[in-house]
């Protein structure tokens, strides 16, 4: 999960971060404008950072891939089903059954769409990937949340990717000659 919070101008600073319904709430409080990243004043970064942490449980540096499991069936407000505010299924245009969100695979999971919602059968599962690892120790009423697989840090998956692109790279290189 890459997040990050870069100065732009002397009094403004922007932020990166993975799409969370509770996010945008909390952004549009602090008086964000969103650009294609999210704009605030230098003096909000305080308050901005204390959301980062909160939403999305940091400082970590430590990652996981979580399964979660739907206790109940769970219907949505709008147009999409969250997991303690990032997106899990959407409906889309026209479609009677939503979609999974971008970074979330349907294992098992049986889904309808309504006029104006989104509903997610009980027992239905989806993994999630580059969690915080601090996720494991929620609570919820509506998931069951568990580890899918090793954890890893940030400094390992960039290493792996390093790694990754060396070996592309060397093949690259012995196709050209």
């Amino acid at each position: 999960m890459r997040i990050s919070i870069t100065d732009i101008t002397e009094d403004k600073i922007a932020v990166m971060a993975p799409f969370n319904v509770l996010m945008t709430e909390r952004a549009r409080e602090l008086e964000g404008k969103w650009q294609q990243q999210w704009i605030f004043h230098k003096s909000k970064e305080a308050a901005v950072q204390a959301a980062l942490d909160e939403i999305y449980l940091l400082p970590t540096n430590r990652f996981v891939s979580i399964r979660i499991t739907a206790k109940t069936t769970i219907t949505s407000e709008g147009s999409m089903v969250c997991f303690f505010g990032f997106p899990v299924a959407k409906k889309i245009t026209q479609a009677k059954v939503p979609i999974p969100c971008p970074g979330v695979k349907r294992v098992s999971a049986k889904m309808y769409c309504s006029a104006s919602k989104v509903t997610i059968e009980k027992g239905s599962i989806f993994v999630m990937h580059e969690m915080s690892l601090k996720w494991l120790d929620m609570q919820s009423a509506e998931w069951e949340i568990e580890q899918f697989g090793e954890a890893t840090s940030d400094d390992e998956s960039l290493t792996a990717d390093i790694e990754r692109m060396e070996q592309r790279l060397a093949a690259l290189k012995q196709l050209k000659a």
